[in-house]
């Protein structure tokens, strides 16, 4: 009985060792295709949602600028989104930005900087002396209609909101311009 015992110890043991070891090139590739797997659904999902809005953001947009072409949506912010379509409508390029309930916040118009009113180039450097004008925009919203205009002042960004009468409403450093 002890030669039995000896020949079906290694079988026993040759058999969990097969079902153990044996398979450890197999149950790698599926943890990594499985690991793959799982980062591919997490990450595409994201990737696609902040590139559409939603459709009822689509169609405010599509009842605000009917003519618009080359649109390019962009998504701001993690619980509060603020949706951006970068298009052109003929040679203009323009910007508008909407909530996440398809609230419309401002739309603006990119201009050269010659197109800018005198009255505003005058305000603004008074107000900041020596300051550079890098960006300007006409600038509508819900409340206001005038110009957007970004430049260089004490080695910082600026963007100012002022009104065709040359009234600055709003001021704010920024990285970005507008």
């Amino acid at each position: 009985m002890s030669g039995t015992e000896n020949d079906f110890t290694p079988t026993v043991f040759n058999l969990m060792n097969k079902l153990i070891f044996g398979n450890l090139k197999l149950n790698h590739k599926i943890m990594k295709n499985f690991l793959l797997l799982s980062l591919f659904l997490l990450i595409i999902p994201t990737v696609f949602s902040q590139t559409r809005p939603q459709k009822k953001i689509r169609k405010a947009f599509e009842q605000h600028a009917p003519q618009a072409m080359q649109v390019k949506w962009t998504v701001e912010g993690e619980r509060i989104k603020i949706w951006t379509a970068d298009y052109i409508v003929g040679v203009d390029s323009m910007q508008t930005k909407y909530d996440s309930k398809a609230n419309w916040l401002y739309t603006l118009k990119f201009i050269s900087l010659d197109q800018l009113p005198q009255n505003i180039k005058v305000t603004i450097l008074e107000k900041y002396q020596r300051a550079k004008l890098t960006k300007a925009a006409e600038m509508q919203e819900p409340d206001f209609d005038g110009y957007g205009v970004a430049f260089i002042y004490l080695k910082e960004r600026w963007a100012v909101a002022i009104t065709k009468d040359g009234f600055v409403t709003r001021r704010q450093i920024t990285t970005k311009g507008f």
